[in-house]
């Protein structure tokens, strides 16, 4: 026999959605709609991150500390250049430390997230060569990123119910 809870919950018999109250555009959220999770490749995770803006908003933990929130640019590779400005102290504290980045779609709030570990650096003058704008680099961090993973959430398409004969 199943245990009650979310375990024992299969098919027809799990809980419908609730009403979660307009939202931010005033509209209201489907009530019935299941949403889907998917899991996403690092190169799905690189192509995310980096559309529409290359720069992004992220938060950073460095050897698992307590996450700060950074502005990012994201490379083709998947590897980010944090700018410091002219303050090094960023540089000084991250600099040969692991890194564990999460980026999130910001349009939404929930249509994807991306996490990332990698390693830290300071940038070097071939990081800084190409980049739009230069002056914002003139100290910062790369962060070469071993993998990324993440997860997509969209809606199911809603499907209507079969018409019953008259």
């Amino acid at each position: 026999m199943l245990g009650r809870g979310r375990a024992a919950r299969t098919g027809n018999d799990a809980p419908e959605a609730r009403d979660l109250g307009p939202c931010r555009d005033g509209a209201r959220a489907p009530q019935n709609r299941r949403v889907r999770a998917t899991t996403l490749s690092h190169t799905e995770c690189v192509r995310l991150a980096r559309s529409p803006d290359r720069y992004r908003p992220a938060l950073a933990s460095f050897d698992g500390a307590e996450p700060i929130p950074l502005l990012c640019l994201v490379l083709g590779d998947g590897d980010l250049l944090v700018p410091a400005g002219q303050d090094p102290s960023l540089v000084r504290m991250a600099a040969g430390r692991t890194v564990s980045v999460t980026v999130a779609d910001r349009d939404t709030g929930g249509g994807w997230v991306v996490t990332g570990v990698g390693l830290a650096r300071p940038l070097t003058p071939a990081d800084r060569a190409g980049l739009p704008v230069t002056e914002d680099f003139g100290t910062g961090i790369r962060i070469a990123m071993a993998r990324m993973t993440g997860r997509s959430t969209a809606p199911e398409p809603e499907v209507p119910r079969p018409r019953l004969p008259d």
